[in-house]
């Protein structure tokens, strides 16, 4: 219920500005710590931090395409997908550029540090949504470190919010020791009762953290990591039971269905998923991305 009345208060603020709300000149700026007071603010500062995921992963749907031969681009592509599709990417390209990545990690570490005080100040902030969002700030931060070494090979672990100058900053961190820190970052922030996780998920923001430690094991190589996977895995597909098995339409109702059926043919199936780039049936498409590139069947050549 709360998260309900969230979604109307946000929305109210957002259609509700006045002609200062356009003004461009800026008063004196408002700290992170005293900006973060309520139940309220750790919510729009989630939402806030999830903007910088939805650019990475416009990003990320791209190089993966192009680099995989999987997609093509069209005679108005930028250079940088050019790039991309010659497989001969330089510094400067706006795909490739980590610095979406790092944006997500300072913002969550900002969010993760006032936190504490706001369950302090506001009594709707409890314990229990003190760890959800904990959480899912950490999960969601671990996936940008996790892209970060997949596309670089090592990270940077930035240890705060960058609020001033004497900010730390760790070595460059191989894939491998990675791999393991970010696993022990999200286990801890894993419910053992899902309906309770359920009670509190704020829709398609949350991020799946079995599902992510699925991923990071499948990265680590070590003895039992492969089962481990597919424990998440299957863990990932039941944390929120019915949803997320009616989406990604693994139950036996669907196994005689034609692929047509399963994701474009049932009225109620408005969103499906489509691996990082989610289609929507009203709106055509939520990506954005169908104006920037064509997608092409490419034929076994002999």
């Amino acid at each position: 219920m709360k998260k309900y009345i969230l979604i109307t208060l946000i929305s109210g603020l957002l259609f509700s500005c006045s002609e200062d709300f356009f003004n461009k000149e800026t008063d004196e700026q408002i700290l992170p710590n005293e900006y973060y007071n309520t139940y309220l603010d750790v919510v729009t500062g989630y939402y806030g931090i999830f903007t910088f995921a939805q650019q990475a992963s416009v990003n990320l749907v791209v190089m993966n395409g192009l680099l995989s031969d999987e997609m093509d681009v069209t005679s108005q592509a930028s250079s940088s997908m050019n790039q991309l599709n010659d497989h001969n990417v330089f510094m400067g390209n706006s795909f490739s550029d980590p610095s979406i990545f790092y944006k997500i990690i300072v913002n969550s570490n900002e969010l993760l540090l006032n936190m504490e005080k706001v369950n302090k100040l506001d009594k709707d902030f409890e314990a229990i949504d003190l760890f959800y969002f904990q959480g899912i700030t950490v999960a969601l931060r671990s996936w940008a470190y996790l892209n970060i070494i997949r596309l670089y090979g090592d990270a940077i672990i930035v240890k705060d919010n960058l609020a001033d100058v004497n900010s730390a900053f760790s070595a460059p961190v191989k894939f491998d020791d990675m791999i393991d820190t970010l696993i022990n970052h999200v286990k801890p922030y894993l419910f053992e009762d899902a309906n309770l996780e359920a009670e509190l998920f704020i829709g398609s923001y949350s991020v799946n953290k079995e599902a992510l430690l699925a991923e990071l094991y499948l990265e680590q190589n070590k003895a039992g990591s492969a089962d481990s996977a597919a424990k998440y895995a299957r863990l990932a597909i039941h944390s929120l039971d019915g949803f997320s098995k009616d989406i990604y339409k693994i139950t036996n109702l669907y196994e005689e269905e034609k692929w047509i059926n399963i994701f474009i043919g049932a009225e109620n199936n408005l969103l499906e998923v489509f691996t990082a780039a989610p289609f929507h049936l009203i709106r055509i498409s939520i990506t954005g991305l169908k104006n920037i590139f064509i997608t092409v069947t490419r034929l076994n050549r002999l």
